[in-house]
């Protein structure tokens, strides 16, 4: 990738409440460590959320209708896959195009997404606190807020290196 290029974190989710709990602190790192992220939701709640985490937010309408770009890495809450037809035709064709890692969070049956067992993406100090701060912005119920978060690589793709 040219220097100059920036890298870019799309994350799918059923609602911002969903891609915190399952995404927050990876999304924090990415967007402190440079990364231009968006969190496509649905809906317009809980953007305080979004913006605790120093991402942004983007409509999910654009992005399943393909008026967004894809970005470097898009990760997309399972239970969203499982759920809606659209999702799965976005991944198709995000997996289309070769410079997009697609990665799949959260719990939910992903039957053409996953290979194999998650893989941890293990959260620092500074992840953790945003994402607390963030999970309490969002309403979220978490009775322990864990060590790290865990992706499942598509089924198209090889294990993605997440420390880039």
């Amino acid at each position: 990738m040219n220097p100059t290029t920036r890298y870019t974190m799309g994350v799918l989710a059923l609602s911002v409440p969903d891609a915190v709990r399952c995404s927050g602190g990876l999304i924090f790192d990415r967007a402190a460590g440079g990364w231009d992220v968006t969190v496509y939701v649905p809906d317009d709640a809980c953007s305080l959320a979004i913006d605790i985490l120093g991402a942004k937010r983007g409509d999910a309408e654009s992005l399943l209708c393909g008026g967004a770009s894809f970005p470097t890495v898009l990760v997309v809450a399972a239970a969203a896959h499982a759920a809606n037809r659209r999702v799965k035709a976005c991944v198709a064709a995000a997996l289309n195009v070769a410079a997009t890692e697609v990665l799949f969070s959260g719990v939910g049956a992903v039957d053409d997404g996953p290979t194999g067992d998650a893989f941890p993406y293990h959260l620092g100090s500074a992840a953790r606190a945003f994402k607390k701060y963030a999970v309490q912005a969002a309403g979220v119920q978490i009775a322990t807020l864990g060590r790290s978060e865990h992706f499942y690589p598509s089924a198209a793709r090889s294990r993605p290196s997440l420390t880039s």
